[in-house]
């Protein structure tokens, strides 16, 4: 048998209800008090089991994790960007008290920013 996640086994083992009491690294299975039917099961799952669809599974799963947050961290820094750009030129016209407001706001936001990024992080 290839290498496997021994863990990631045992769990679907263990999903499929069939009393055990681990996997090793071999793919044997120590069970607590199954049945020969349960016994059949598990082996069915470890036979059947391979690590290198397994791996790239996740590593799909992984690739469209990042691309979907590389789209919202893009989508808010659009965001703020055409805010900052929008203030930036109110203030051309703004009295002493509004470029205040102004600036209040842009840094919040882009202090709202780095918290977003910071919890990706």
């Amino acid at each position: 048998m290839a290498k496997i996640n021994v863990s990631d086994l045992d769990a679907k083992i263990r999903a499929a209800g069939i009393p055990i009491h681990g996997v090793s690294i071999d793919g044997r299975i120590d069970f607590d008090d199954a049945t020969d039917e349960q016994k059949a099961a598990a082996a069915a799952i470890v036979n059947n089991y391979d690590q290198a669809t397994v791996d790239a599974a996740k590593d799909t799963e992984e690739t469209a994790k990042r691309a979907d947050l590389g789209e919202l961290v893009g989508a808010k820094l659009a965001a703020a960007t055409t805010a900052n750009a929008n203030d930036l030129a109110a203030i051309d016209t703004a009295t002493a008290a509004e470029v205040r407001t102004i600036v209040k706001r842009m840094l919040t936001r882009e202090a709202k920013y780095i918290k977003f990024l910071s919890r990706l992080a």
